[in-house]
């Protein structure tokens, strides 16, 4: 009797809070301009706005209607394809945009795309445009580079640093690099065949660990393997 009693109170304390509680939701459809049904990515700007990746298209939301973005043959500032997978922002308030034709950056003063990705990861110092890329919460870009291994740039620094395909604590292992994400530690990078080691440059540059526990299941290669660290 004595535990029901101090359940009953339990739930008579959080009675309130939950009548409290206030939601709201807000339904997003073609009557503010979405016409797609389908989101592959969505973002939120330093600037407040909403950025919606769809197969049709980039779609900006400013909190009443959206401006979508479309590629053009005939305008060569336009989108390079229409088909957008993933969205990033950088240090100085540019886009980092991935679609179905590759990369290309989004100038919100100008409102014009850049295509040329080969000379804007030039003036970042890396000579080869990466297979993926990645904005860690320190705004540093880390690139796979195909056959070399991966690179980092620090851009508050404007520094590049490299870990090239080795076996010491300066480099990451050979194989087909699918995704980066980021744990406390460092940037994570993730295999095809599920191998794991995490690079760090805001400590030292180093490979801080790494792990073979998936790979050695041998399961089938993947290039959609992702890795994700919670915040326990």
């Amino acid at each position: 009797m004595r535990t029901i009693k101090k359940l009953l109170i339990v739930m008579l304390l959080l009675l309130p809070l939950a009548i409290t509680a206030d939601y709201l939701f807000k339904t997003l459809d073609a009557r503010q301009g979405l016409t797609s049904s389908q989101i592959n990515c969505v973002l939120k700007d330093s600037r407040g706005y909403m950025w919606f990746g769809t197969p049709a298209g980039l779609y900006r939301f400013d909190g009443y209607v959206f401006k979508n973005f479309q590629s053009d043959s005939q305008d060569g500032n336009s989108l390079p394809n229409s088909y957008i997978n993933t969205i990033q922002e950088t240090l100085d308030g540019n886009l980092l945009i991935e679609t179905a034709s590759g990369y290309c950056v989004y100038h919100p003063q100008t409102e014009s795309f850049e295509r040329d990705m080969k000379q804007y990861f030039a003036r970042m110092g890396i000579e080869t445009i990466p297979s993926v890329v990645y904005i860690d919460q320190h705004k540093n870009l880390w690139g796979a580079i195909p056959n070399k291994g991966v690179v980092c740039f620090n851009m508050q620094q404007q520094t590049c640093f490299e870990f090239p395909n080795s076996d010491d604590q300066r480099g990451v292992p050979q194989g087909t690099i699918c995704s980066i994400s980021e744990c406390k530690d460092g940037a994570l990078i993730v295999y095809d065949d599920g191998r794991i080691v995490c690079c760090d440059v805001m400590n030292q540059q180093q490979t801080v660990w790494g792990t073979n526990d998936i790979a050695t299941q041998k399961l089938r290669k993947s290039k959609s393997l992702k890795a994700f660290a919670d915040h326990m």
